[in-house]
């Protein structure tokens, strides 16, 4: 009964983005995700789903007073449905702990220089058992 649960939850959120990509991952292997972009940890049960990314670090250029931070937006949906928000921080908050399960951010990618603040920014995570 959980994998047709499960299986229907990822269609459906394939379902509802166009150029949402779902990625299969595992228990402590890295993986990178964009902003919109969706993973599924079968084994587990659940998918993330990263909602937003927010760059404010200081370009590698750049002298600035104050270091920033890359902010990580996710979501976490099990396949009995319950979702949770939270977010994690490459200044003050690498690992959250839901459930048993360690999501921790290795970082976000590329380092901003001054040329490439318009692109895109993937979060690399790691998931572990607690």
């Amino acid at each position: 009964m959980k994998k047709i649960v499960l299986v229907f939850l990822v269609l459906a959120m394939v379902a509802c983005g166009e150029d949402e990509e779902v990625k299969q991952i595992e228990l402590n292997t890295e993986f990178e995700l964009n902003a919109g972009d969706t993973a599924v940890l079968s084994s587990q049960g659940i998918s993330i789903i990263v909602e937003n990314i927010a760059d404010s670090r200081c370009p590698s250029n750049v002298q600035c007073v104050w270091e920033g931070e890359a902010k990580v937006q996710f979501r976490l949906a099990a396949s009995q449905g319950t979702t949770m928000a939270d977010s994690l921080s490459t200044h003050d908050r690498l690992t959250a702990i839901v459930n048993g399960l360690s999501i921790q951010l290795l970082g976000v990618t590329p380092y901003p220089n001054g040329e490439n603040n318009g692109r895109s920014r993937a979060a690399r995570m790691i998931i572990t058992q607690d």
